[in-house]
């Protein structure tokens, strides 16, 4: 099915979508920190929205969100998502397929997002091609090469007590295993 993104407004929380399919309207929600993650993953907002309309499966995730999958080219794209009423709110989205070990740290950046309660720990520069769930709500992103750039918290309230952090430390080194 065929969808087409006919209007946009920018909102406190998010973008909100105009999506006309099979002759109707409809509107969702992208918050700030779906947005971030899109670009981050050199997505397009309307590859997004399909994964989360037409999903191959949903399940129920914590907090009252439900999880969208569907698989592109041997990834599996994650659409978390809640509802604010009626109107769909896309919180996160993550790709994943492989696994691999961190190895070096070159720049250390830590952001909370508080609209999508999500503190990502960015470890390197680069484009996010891939992630692996490490634990329930903890989740790591890599580049093609393998190696880790970012580890997601989910849910970081319950762990981190802070209305917003953001530190940036370029040229961090470290050896982990």
């Amino acid at each position: 099915m065929k969808l087409r993104i006919i209007g946009t407004e920018d909102k406190t929380r998010g973008r909100l979508y105009k999506i006309e399919v099979a002759a109707k309207e409809i509107e969702m929600l992208l918050t700030w920190h779906s947005l971030d993650r899109i670009v981050v993953w050199s997505l397009k907002p309307e590859k997004v929205i399909e994964s989360l309309l037409f999903p191959e499966e949903v399940v129920t995730g914590h907090n009252n969100r439900f999880i969208a999958h569907k698989r592109y080219n041997g990834h599996i794209i994650r659409a978390v998502y809640e509802y604010d009423i009626n109107l769909p709110v896309l919180v996160r989205y993550i790709t994943r397929q492989r696994k691999d070990t961190l190895k070096e740290v070159e720049t250390l950046q830590i952001k909370y997002s508080p609209d999508a309660d999500a503190l990502i720990i960015r470890l390197r520069e680069g484009t996010p091609v891939d992630s692996v769930d490490l634990a329930e709500g903890i989740i790591a992103h890599y580049s093609k090469e393998k190696k880790i750039l970012e580890i997601e918290i989910l849910d970081a309230s319950k762990v981190v007590q802070m209305s917003e952090l953001n530190v940036s430390l370029k040229g961090a080194q470290a050896a982990m295993a």
